[in-house]
Order: structure tokens, then sequence, then C-alpha cells
């Protein structure tokens, strides 16, 4: 199977397994409302929450025996691939242990910093080992996804990750009918993990992935201090994203009170599962790219690298448009008008989407070649300035300035080392990075002019559900005839063309 097919079927299946999860999100929230009380769902939040922050263990390892597997995947008989399988077998094991050594601590001590009821308490503390335990299997096994990904069957992934939110809603329901409580949703996420867990064993199992026993020999301890740092330095950087995405709502909730934190996180939804859709297109090219690095296709990499962030970025400016014009809409139809959001937050959001989105389709690279340098710190200050600039300029300021101050750091921290890295590894000069990033700009100049005539129009409707519907509908016919000008090089159009026509013949019987 071709690079490109291999790419096309893990996107395809990357965003099938998105829109079920949304629909896994709004049926589990329904069902556990509908079963449980109040106080019983909102202790399966904090339990789910504590046993996420505790994935933060991982430490980056996951990343890094992915990367540097890729680079020996070619030679296998050399021994040095089967090796590191081994030695990222062990450090999974130990994070396994380490994670349920810190969740059972974790069950004494929320118990009394969440001032968890009385008639909760033994049914948190064991909850909480029980969903503890299921993260630490997932520790413990999770050198299957990472070969998948390696050997860039990403589709098996998704499967694997489909099949696990449809047995875990199906069994949650029914455990729930047979009245088992909140151990219904323990019972069927662990069914679900490890029936997903299964498919990717199965997946590497059948396609050979797994090294033989000649295959494998000692991995020199400098290769594996090599490993070690590579994850943490991606650690470092993970954590300035994760501040980028917790402080803001800290910030509005101390100075601008919990109902602004309410509208905050809600006019948020559409910015985090479009950022998510974006964010897919430079994840499934990452062991792609990085193949290709491995092998020294220098101009090859070159090409496709910059394939893949014009897709992204021309992508990520549809979003920002639908953001500017169409989000105060959405959440105040969705929200029937409960939640207001100004015209002027709307565009600055958009416009902060569009800068993140770029810098982030860009900064792939510091992954790919592995040298992630000063991009450790980037994001680290990249918060602290939103941190500083934000506090002192908030005041009775409102939303937008946040978001500016938002924009400020994304464009002077990591937007700025996302260009120079590239300029730097690709020998690039000013004007030929500009030359790169052009199409973008260009459709979003089209664009933003489009969608903001038509809003101006006379006879434009009044309503709110149907200006948006009519905004939604020009965004995306807009933005899909310059996704395929600008976007789309000429080999590209020519596959979509020549599929197309194959695909409407077989419909057609021809």
């Amino acid at each position: 199977m071709s690079r490109s097919k291999r790419y096309v079927i893990a996107l395809g299946s990357g965003y099938l397994q998105l829109l079920v999860n949304i629909l896994y999100t709004l049926l589990s929230v329904s069902l556990a409302l509908r079963y449980l009380s109040p106080e019983q769902f909102g202790l399966w939040v904090v339990i789910l929450q504590i046993s996420t922050f505790l994935t933060l263990l991982d430490a980056g390892m996951d990343g890094a025996f992915s990367r540097y597997l890729i680079d020996y995947k070619d030679n296998r008989s050399g021994g040095i691939y089967g090796g590191v399988v081994k030695v990222a077998c062990k450090i999974f094991y130990l994070q396994g242990v380490l994670v349920l050594l810190v969740g059972l601590l974790a069950s004494f001590l929320c118990l009394y910093f969440f001032k968890v009821p009385s008639q909760y308490a033994s049914v948190f503390q064991w909850l909480l080992l029980g969903q503890c335990s299921v993260c630490a299997f997932s520790f413990f096994v999770k050198i299957c996804s990472s070969l998948l990904q390696v050997h860039q069957r990403n589709d098996w992934i998704n499967c694997a990750g489909i099949v696990q939110l449809a047995v875990s809603i199906g069994l949650m329901w029914i455990f729930l009918k047979m009245q088992w409580g909140l151990c219904a949703l323990l019972a069927s996420n662990f069914i679900a993990t490890l029936l997903a867990t299964m498919i990717c064993f199965y997946g590497c199992l059948k396609h050979g992935f797994f090294p033989k026993k000649d295959e494998s020999r000692t991995v020199a301890p400098k290769l594996i201090k090599e490993i070690v740092k590579y994850g943490l330095d991606f650690l470092l950087a993970n954590i300035g994203q994760q501040l980028l995405t917790i402080c803001p709502t800290l910030i509005v909730a101390r100075v601008m009170g919990w109902e602004a934190v309410a509208v905050w996180g809600i006019m948020n939804k559409p910015f985090a599962a479009l950022f998510l859709f974006i964010w897919k297109i430079g994840n499934y090219s990452y062991p792609i790219l990085s193949e290709m690095h491995a092998r020294k296709e220098d101009s090859r990499l070159q090409k496709r690298f910059f394939d893949v962030t014009r897709l992204g970025n021309c992508l990520a400016v549809i979003a920002a448009i639908g953001i500017i014009f169409c989000n105060d809409l959405f959440v105040r139809v969705w929200t029937h008008g409960q939640i207001q959001w100004t015209r002027l937050d709307g565009v600055v959001l958009g416009v902060y989407f569009l800068s993140y989105s770029v810098g982030r389709n860009f900064n792939f690279l510091p992954a790919i070649i592995k040298q992630v340098g000063a991009l450790k710190y980037v994001y680290l200050g990249e918060a602290i300035i939103f941190i500083v600039s934000s506090m002192i300029l908030i005041k009775a300021n409102g939303f937008w300035i946040i978001i500016c101050c938002l924009i400020f750091g994304s464009i002077s921290c990591s937007g700025s080392y996302a260009i120079y890295k590239t300029m730097k590894y690709f020998d690039l000069n000013a004007k030929e990075i500009i030359k790169i990033n052009a199409p973008w700009i260009k459709m979003f100049l089209l664009l933003c002019s489009v969608v903001y005539g038509i809003s101006l129009l006379p006879g434009a409707p009044r309503e709110d559900l149907v200006k948006l519907i009519v905004l939604i509908t020009v965004t995306m016919v807009s933005g899909a005839v310059f996704y395929w000008q600008y976007a789309l090089d000429r080999n590209a159009q020519g596959d979509i063309k020549n599929f197309t026509v194959k695909l409407l013949r077989r419909l057609s019987g021809v």
C-alpha cells in the first residue's frame, strides 16, 4: 500500500472516529444523567479528570519511542528495532505500575481534597482505583498502538477506537438498565478498552510488526538516553501547550467571575472541535514524513511537508472564517439565547484560531527531524507572556483582550519559531517563505470578503437560525471553491477527478 493511500485511509478513519466520539459524548452524558443522580455523575467526571491527568506520567516516552523506531524499522535484522521495542515495553510497564501507585495514593488524598460525601466515599475510592487500573492497563499494552503508528497503520488504531466507543456506549446502557449505578461506567469502559487492545494486538500480529527473536539485541545506553531526552523535551513543550489551554479559563474565573467562565467555556467548544479536525492532517502525516527523513529523502520531505501544511492552513482558514461569522450565532441558537458573545470577541477568536493552527502545523517539523531545540521552551514562554499580559490588561476590557494576548503570544513565540525553524532547516529565504504561505493568506482575504459581503446584502435573514444556516452554507461552498484552487496542486486535483469519475461509473454500473 502506497504512502498516500495509507494517509488517506488514516485521515478518513480518523475523521469517522471523531464523529463517533462526538456522538458518544452526547449519548453517554444523556444516559448518565438519566440513570444517575447529579452527585454520582459529578463523582465520575472527577474520576475521569484524575485518570486523564495520570496519563501525563507517560512523560513523552510514547512519542519518543515511536519516532526512533521509525529510523530502524527498515533494518530489523540489525537488532536495534527489536531492542528498542523491548526497552519501550519495560518503560511502559514501569509507567503502568507508577500509575497504579499514584492512583492508590490519590484514592485517599482526593477523598478529602474534593470533600466526597460520606455515602459515596467507599464507592469513590474503589471506582478511582478501578479507573486507574484501566489507565495502567493501557500503559502495559501501549506498544501495540505505538507499532501501528510507526508502520503508518493509524487506520487500525482508529477502527479500534470506533469499536471501543460503540461497545462502551452499548454496555453502559445495558449495565445502567441493570441498575449497576456507577459501576456500569467503569465496567463498560474496561471491557471496551480490552476489546480495542485486542484489535490493535491483532493488527500488529497480522502485519508482523512485533520483532522476531533474532531481530533483537541490547540497545546502547547512549541511544536510550537520547530517546528519553527527546521525550522529556517534548514533555516540556506539551506542558506549555496545556498551560495555554487551562490558564485562560482560570484567569477569566479570577477576574471576571464564574458566569463569565460559563460563557468562555461554551464559546470555545467549537474552537476545540475544529482544531482537532485540522490537527489530524498533520498528525497522520507525521510517521510518513518521519520515514522520509530517516531514509534521507530530503527533496520529497520538503515537498510533502509543505503540501501537508498548505492543506492544514487552508482548512484552518475555512474554520477561522466560520468562527468569525458564525460562532456567536451558533452558540446563541444552541443555548436558546442564554449565552451572548460579541462580534468583536468572535473576530479576534477566529484570528487566534488561524494563527495558532498555522503555528502548530509548521511546528510538526522539529518532531519529524528529531531536533526539538528551543521548542521545549517556546510554548512555556508563550504561556508566561499570555499570563502576565492578560493579568495586566484584562480589567474591564472583556474577553477580546484575553484573546488578543493569546494572539500576541502565538505570533511572537510559537508562530515565529515555526517560521524560523522551517527557514533554517530547508535553507529558505524570506521571499521563499512568503511564497509558501501566500496561498492560505490569499484564501483568507478572499473568503472573508465573500462571506462579509453576503452578510451585508439587503434582504439578509434576521432570524438567528436562518442566518446561521445561510452563513455556514456560504462559508462551506466558497471555502470549498477556494480550497480547490489554493490548497490542492494539479496532481491532487487530477487524482480527485479520476477517483470521482471511477466512483460515478461504479455507482451507475457502467
